[in-house]
């Protein structure tokens, strides 16, 4: 991968108590921690976005601006998408990405959650839109991309946030504001 243009970060976190219990509107104390998901973006010369994810050995291609289905359970990186061209941006320009993270998966460091919220700025900090530099908005994004992933993610908290009280909304969205603690950094 070329130099890239644009580079973000978010870390993960863990549970220090309540695991499970927020959508129980019950409290839980979490905390950062000192690993991060990164992100990194090179422009293309066509309208695809090319993403690497070397460390699982994963890749994925599609073009943002078409209608994107789901094509696994927990698809995150389309659903981030398609949360953003609901609320208007188009994806005019391609982009190679590559991901890389130092967060265990699936091991409750809330490396999909760091995910979500690290993809959502790549995706406003390549669209050039100032709403990078709000974290309110960026965690309310978060919430909503977590929510739109299908309900066959049985296990994920998640999945019940249609039926959870508002404190759990409230609850998340602290989280969410709590894990914007990441770089940003542009190269000219």
């Amino acid at each position: 991968m070329k130099t890239p243009l644009f580079q973000v970060s978010a870390p993960g976190r863990i549970c220090l108590f309540g695991e499970h219990s927020d959508y129980l509107g019950l409290p839980v104390m979490t905390m950062a921690i000192d690993l991060r998901m990164k992100i990194s973006a090179t422009p293309r010369r066509d309208k695809k976005f090319r993403i690497l994810m070397p460390d699982i050995g994963e890749e994925d291609a599609f073009v943002p601006s078409r209608a994107l289905k789901y094509q696994k359970p927990r698809d995150y990186l389309r659903a981030g998408v398609n949360v953003l061209k609901r609320r208007g941006f188009q994806f005019q320009k391609g982009f190679d990405f590559e991901i890389r993270s130092d967060i265990p998966v699936n091991a409750g460091a809330s490396s999909s959650s760091a995910l979500v919220i690290a993809w959502l700025k790549m995706l406003l900090t390549v669209e050039q839109s100032s709403l990078m530099w709000n974290a309110l908005e960026i965690a309310k994004m978060g919430f909503e991309t977590d929510s739109s992933i299908s309900p066959s993610t049985a296990g994920h908290k998640l999945s019940c946030i249609p039926f959870s009280p508002p404190r759990f909304l409230l609850s998340l969205l602290v989280y969410y504001t709590e894990i914007l603690d990441f770089s940003t950094s542009t190269k000219s």
